[in-house]
């Protein structure tokens, strides 16, 4: 009798059972989150989404196999159920094969501050030369602030920027900060890897510096939201990058690139203006 038991035991359903059960799944704590530097990862690398949640799984693997080994535990005390050692060695194979690790958890937990700049040619755009008489006039003169009137038009107040230039310390580059977290974290990857980024309005931006650790007052704020090509920022839609680049007109691309970082990479905008958390608009 006790035989003909053994060969009706079939591994796979116990171990589907199990799984619908919906206990072999991570439990991830209210306090348990993601680190800056893995929500950026997972923002701006193409497979640093999949590198995070492997990272977090073999931290985690001793954790899981208590998990998968108390689940098995359970269902064959519940059933009175008796196995070989190599049906739990089955059994304990293919319920960690099908247990439900996912990091949704630890996104819904975590949030970054982050930092968008708008590089240029020139590296960073020196404002020295244009302390000589009417520094407004001057500096509209630069290239890389003509052009970001240009892609900006109609999206920023006059008044706020001409403020802002006037009180830029030496260097800086166009420079947005804003939070994000949650789902918003895999809204903002989709864009990323798409090759754009969409800033909406009321985002506060300025001219800083992370090298040196200065800027403007970064206190200007969008007045409508704008799409950007995360190549060149240059380009205001498809048909212009398209157009540029067979006329040759930017010969410079590359330059222009929109860089995505952490708050934390090198001078932090919270490190040198003591931000609150108010300052720190989501995205």
């Amino acid at each position: 009798m006790k035989q003909e038991l053994k060969q009706k035991i079939n591994i796979t359903e116990i171990a589907e059972e199990i799984k619908k059960e919906g206990s072999l799944e991570m439990y991830w704590d209210y306090n348990d989150k993601l680190s800056d530097e893995q929500v950026i990862k997972i923002i701006t690398d193409e497979d640093g989404l999949y590198e995070v949640q492997d990272e977090i799984y073999d931290n985690n693997i001793d954790y899981i196999y208590e998990i998968v080994a108390d689940r098995i535990t359970s269902y064959c005390e519940e059933n009175d159920l008796e196995l070989t050692e190599e049906e739990q060695e089955d059994l304990k194979q293919l319920c960690e094969e099908n247990f439900d690790f996912n990091i949704n958890g630890l996104l819904r937990n975590s949030e970054t501050r982050m930092r968008l700049t708008l590089n240029n040619n020139y590296d960073i755009v020196s404002f020295n030369e244009y302390r000589k008489g009417d520094f407004f006039k001057n500096i509209k003169k630069d290239f890389v602030v003509k052009e970001f009137m240009r892609v900006f038009k109609g999206k920023y107040n006059k008044a706020d920027f001409e403020e802002e230039l006037n009180n830029v310390f030496d260097y800086g580059n166009f420079t947005f900060y804003f939070k994000v977290s949650g789902e918003e974290i895999l809204k903002l990857r989709e864009q990323i890897l798409k090759g754009f980024i969409e800033l909406r309005e009321g985002l506060s931006f300025g001219l800083f510096d992370n090298f040196n650790g200065s800027g403007s007052l970064m206190e200007m704020e969008l007045t409508k939201s704008i799409k950007l090509n995360l190549k060149d920022w240059r380009f205001m839609n498809d048909r212009e990058e398209i157009l540029n680049g067979i006329e040759n007109k930017y010969t410079d691309v590359g330059y222009w690139k929109v860089s995505i970082n952490g708050d934390s990479e090198g001078y932090g905008l919270d490190e040198v203006y003591g931000l609150s958390g108010e300052s720190w608009k989501e995205w």
